[in-house]
């Protein structure tokens, strides 16, 4: 299916639209993840995450809090598709459907680090100079991001952004929660 309605505006228009879009839905998921994860309700995630029976006993009510997590994403994955067809002017079940978006976002992960942001953001950002500067090497350049994606899962299990914490706990996003003793 072609976007026609989206050819009446010129290549740059088309491309402005496409940054600004971006920029928003990029601020909009980290803002709102971070504000989701610092509230209580980010504090009953955790504790859903840990042990969905022990969450329910404290008052979580566990299925409503599932329901609107599963929604909240639904509409950002919606959100970013109608941006990336938006740029693309040609829908297809393929580009849509690709395996290639699972193996993405496995990169993307494991490479920055599993369970923060900042590795989020990290590993988007690797992937994104890799794909700049190797993308011209066709599957040799997909076989070395496996390869590092298996040395990092092997050695570095906290990705680069738990190296990085190794030599200094400054997180940009801070979200987990300390239990501080008083003496």
């Amino acid at each position: 299916m072609t976007l026609r309605v989206m050819t009446q505006y010129s290549q740059h228009e088309r491309e402005v639209a496409f940054v600004i879009l971006c920029a928003i839905l990029l601020i909009v998921t980290i803002g709102g993840s971070y504000w989701l994860l610092r509230s209580r309700h980010g504090l009953a995630l955790t504790a859903m995450r840990d042990n969905p029976v022990a969450a329910a006993s404290q008052g979580v009510n566990v299925g409503k809090l599932r329901l609107y997590i599963f929604v909240a994403a639904a509409v950002g994955t919606g959100f970013a598709g109608a941006i990336y067809y938006m740029a693309q002017l040609r829908i297809t079940p393929s580009a849509g459907f690709d395996p290639f978006w699972a193996s993405m976002a496995i990169f993307i992960v494991m490479v920055g680090g599993i369970g923060s942001i900042e590795g989020a953001l990290i590993g988007a950002l690797i992937y994104f100079f890799a794909d700049r500067l190797f993308g011209e090497f066709g599957s040799a350049y997909l076989i070395v991001l496996g390869i590092l994606t298996l040395i990092i899962a092997l050695y570095a299990r906290g990705g680069v952004w738990g190296l990085l914490q190794k030599l200094g706990d400054h997180p940009w996003f801070p979200v987990r929660r300390k239990l501080i003793l008083e003496e």
